[in-house]
């Protein structure tokens, strides 16, 4: 819960996110695990975004049994796969590639 509202939700306690900090998913599917109801109308004046990461909020521990968050499967779980980045070169080698520039 937070100033301007609350959600109620699945968490995981790793230590991926540092002490007194909290990470949300920005999309949710589930009203109920929506982040923008733990944010205020504040925004930045220059570029209005909106400022979703600084948001004061408490955790209060509802269930500690149920089912994970997250997928059977994902990556976060402890089996890290790395992902390669862009391959760039390959890229470069393709003969249908034009470059933006000479």
């Amino acid at each position: 819960m937070s100033p301007y509202g609350k959600v109620k939700l699945r968490a995981v306690v790793t230590d991926r996110v540092k002490a007194h900090e909290l990470y949300l998913p920005m999309n949710s599917p589930d009203d109920e695990e929506a982040v923008n109801y733990l944010t205020s109308s504040y925004h930045d004046h220059v570029t209005h975004t909106p400022a979703y990461k600084e948001i004061s909020v408490h955790m209060e521990v509802l269930d500690e049994d149920g089912p994970s968050p997250m997928a059977r499967g994902n990556f976060r779980l402890g089996h890290p796969h790395a992902l390669p980045g862009v391959l760039v070169e390959k890229k470069w080698e393709r003969t249908d590639y034009e470059p933006l520039t000479d």
